[in-house]
């Protein structure tokens, strides 16, 4: 267990990886931009960590968990505004909460990623999720540089879907129907009936 106090200042806390910390909370430290827990080292494994609080930073524009297995709940990011990078594959999260908008450019998730819900991200230049299959929410809200077409195809066992200012070149209405028999959300997160394209 490693505990930082009075770190409102503090912008950057190095590589914690080394540490294969338990428990992380820096919700306190309002200035970090940084957040490197994880590591890409083929190998690495930290089954330690099962609880990161992050809470409100304006200036985080990085959180790097890879390879963090012990971490299994959602990982909380709606109150980064300005996060950037997004690294979590080799974890066990359930989904990624994100804020409403900003401006996200690397998103890289694992296959235990069962609801995947992203609003208003204009900037997005990578999704990689290592498996589609888990997913059963499926939310994209005016993200136009995702393909949503080929997401759609890969989450073959979605049981919610909400797309909204999609532009899609289909060459007939099959693919339509395989929507048919989904349903769907509104956009304050509510159940309908009917998927909402």
């Amino acid at each position: 267990e490693t505990a930082i106090y009075g770190a409102s200042e503090i912008s950057y806390l190095g590589d914690l990886s080394a540490l294969y910390c338990g428990v992380i909370n820096v919700s306190k430290a309002t200035k970090l931009v940084e957040l490197i827990i994880g590591n890409h080292t083929e190998g690495y494994s930290n089954g330690n960590l099962h609880e990161l609080s992050i809470g409100t930073n304006r200036l985080l524009k990085t959180v790097d968990v890879t390879n963090c297995t012990g971490l299994s709940n959602a990982l909380a990011l709606t109150g980064c505004p300005n996060i950037e990078n997004i690294y979590a594959k080799g974890t066990n999260i359930t989904s990624v909460e994100l804020p409403n908008s900003g401006y996200i450019r690397v998103i890289h998730l694992p296959g235990s990623v069962n609801t995947l819900n992203i609003t208003n991200q204009l900037y997005i230049e990578e999704l990689d999720i290592d498996s589609y299959e888990n997913i059963k929410s499926l939310c994209i809200d005016n993200c136009p540089t995702l393909d949503t077409v080929d997401i759609l195809e890969k989450c073959v066992n979605a049981e919610r879907v909400r797309l909204t200012d999609v532009s899609w070149n289909i060459p007939d209405i099959s693919f339509l129907q395989s929507l048919y028999h989904l349903k769907g959300l509104d956009e304050n997160g509510l159940n309908t009936e009917d998927a909402y394209l």
